[in-house]
């Protein structure tokens, strides 16, 4: 009797279990976080087409997220219609720490406001235009006027930090970050300003202590200077000496082809 039970719930779980050439069912896992979920409201690609993603620069205004929002004592989540603005397709993204579920809603309708992406404007067949990167240095309490402000880019940079940091991003030089120390050259006393400047004397930061600090250059840099054998055109500018024999050279040398011939020889100084 014990038996023929024993071999009846044998059977039993054979019946449950699947069989060899039965491959077993793969449980429906969420897409990973770094992957988003499939938008079930895209137009399917033709075959041998790749699906591309819709151009929505007509949109006035851009798509709301809202991040880590947290349940309350209920376990909901309550979010304004206000705070979504003009948008209806909403996507809720829920995670813990051992999985995530995605869920799409869409909403009624609402008025949603378009940008004018056509070339009002039209420019003038019979001038010439070109795009121009232009940098400009603005004195105190001066203004600056753009011509076009709606087809202009620009960037205002009101320190040197700003400054060191835009050319490195733009040249990825590591010359720049060698010089970083002149961000807080005020801040040094006069022994490690000595000893810096000992160590990275060049035009260009004799230039920049002309300039910043003309104390520091009139008490070290331009007794250096003034010493020197063969002093460069750089070395006359910044000493404020005659730069004649210098210009003289450099049109003689043939630099400056087409130019008109210095009658004289006039005094040039820079002050």
């Amino acid at each position: 009797m014990e038996k023929e039970k024993l071999e009846e719930r044998e059977k039993a779980v054979a019946q449950l279990l699947p069989t060899p050439s039965e491959p077993m069912a793969q449980p429906q896992l969420p897409p990973p976080l770094d992957q988003p979920a499939a938008d079930p409201f895209a137009a399917p690609a033709a075959e041998g087409e790749i699906p591309t993603q819709p151009d929505l620069s007509f949109l006035a205004t851009a798509a709301p997220a809202l991040l880590n929002l947290r349940p309350s004592a209920d376990g909901t989540v309550t979010i304004p219609r206000a705070a979504l603005g003009d948008r209806q397709y909403l996507r809720v993204l829920a995670v813990d720490r051992d999985s995530s579920a995605v869920r799409d809603f869409a909403l009624p309708a609402a008025a949603r406001p378009s940008r004018d992406l056509r070339l009002a404007r039209l420019l003038d067949p019979a001038k010439h235009f070109s795009r121009q990167n232009i940098v400009t240095v603005l004195e105190k309490d001066a203004a600056f006027r753009f011509d076009n402000a709606l087809a202009a880019q620009f960037q205002s940079i009101g320190h040197l930090g700003g400054v060191q940091q835009l050319f490195f991003n733009l040249t990825k030089n590591p010359r720049l970050n060698e010089f970083s120390w002149l961000l807080e050259w005020p801040a040094f006393d006069e022994a490690k300003k000595r000893s810096l400047y000992s160590q990275y004397a060049c035009h260009e930061l004799h230039f920049f202590l002309y300039q910043k600090d003309r104390p520091f250059f009139d008490a070290v840099v331009k007794p250096f200077l003034a010493s020197k054998r063969e002093r460069t055109f750089m070395d006359d500018y910044l000493l404020q000496a005659d730069l004649t024999p210098a210009v003289i050279s450099f049109l003689s040398a043939g630099h400056c082809k087409g130019l008109p011939r210095i009658p004289s020889r006039p005094t040039l100084r820079i002050g």
